[in-house]
């Protein structure tokens, strides 16, 4: 049995020199919740002793081990160690953590058909960094359209209303778009509610979908049947969606006062777009 011996510790070296290579910190557990098996970056991640763990060495010793490192201090981190104690291995589960030093872990676990489990310990900073960095942007941006004195609107690709701020409710108050709304019921409403002008709204409608088909980054003015004039600007977005900036400036008082100072009639209306 010599060979077959030898063959054994040969593929059992080969195994652990994968496992020493591994960026990954990894680690089998036995139906008995003792250590069978694990790499040298399993334990940095968790940040224990790298002295090799004895025989029997189970996985609430190593839970307590790591409680007395940096990593898992406080009593947040005892709660998150208390956690992993209790979770159900019988089922697959993954969690991260950050630990007080800044770096981020991901802990793995898969169930193994003997009734043990496998457990991976990953490194993900500069991912939990980067999806950090995406929601800090996401934020700014969200505040600096909530705050915008101009209103604005989104449309998808789908031509919905995906986003409007404040102040376009406000300028648009009474036939301000709902996010879901198609551009095509939104228009058809505003014309039945006379945003466009007096006549037929299924005509109005329709001449309204016309001119906004052929938008293209162009601006649009309007007088509202409040009497409030307003100007829209509207652009293409990278995934096929449309930007549109709309504002009310107090366009017809000051339309009056140039034309008041040029010995023009007051009354005159601007022009309506179709």
């Amino acid at each position: 049995v010599t060979a077959l011996r030898d063959g054994a510790e040969q593929a059992t070296r080969r195994v652990e020199q994968a496992m020493a290579h591994l960026r990954v910190g990894l680690a089998v557990f036995g139906p008995d919740r003792t250590l069978g098996l694990h790499n040298r970056r399993f334990l940095e991640l968790l940040g224990l002793d790298l002295t090799p763990p004895g025989p029997g060495t189970s996985f609430g010793d190593m839970l307590r081990a790591a409680a007395e490192g940096p990593g898992f201090a406080g009593a947040e981190g005892a709660r998150f160690l208390t956690s992993q104690r209790a979770q159900d291995r019988s089922r697959p589960g993954t969690v991260s953590w950050r630990k007080a030093e800044g770096e981020v872990i991901e802990l793995q676990s898969d169930p193994l058909a003997s009734g043990g489990w496998t457990m991976t310990v990953l490194d993900i900073s500069a991912q939990a960094e980067a999806e950090e960095e995406v929601r800090r942007r996401a934020a700014l941006l969200h505040s600096v359209i909530a705050h915008m004195p101009s209103g604005v609107a989104v449309y998808d690709s789908t031509h919905r209303l995906a986003l409007t701020n404040a102040a376009y409710r406000t300028v648009m108050h009474g036939a301000a778009g709902v996010v879901g709304e198609h551009d095509s019921d939104l228009v058809r409403r505003q014309a039945e509610l006379g945003e466009f002008g007096p006549g037929d709204p299924v005509t109005l409608w329709q001449a309204r979908m016309v001119v906004l088909s052929n938008w293209h980054t162009a601006v649009h003015r309007r007088q509202r049947p409040t009497g409030q004039t307003i100007e829209t600007r509207n652009a293409p977005l990278p995934d096929g969606g449309e930007l549109f900036v709309t504002w009310s400036r107090l366009l017809a008082p000051l339309g009056r006062a140039h034309r008041r100072a040029h010995g023009q009639p007051t009354s005159r209306r601007w022009r309506r777009s179709p």
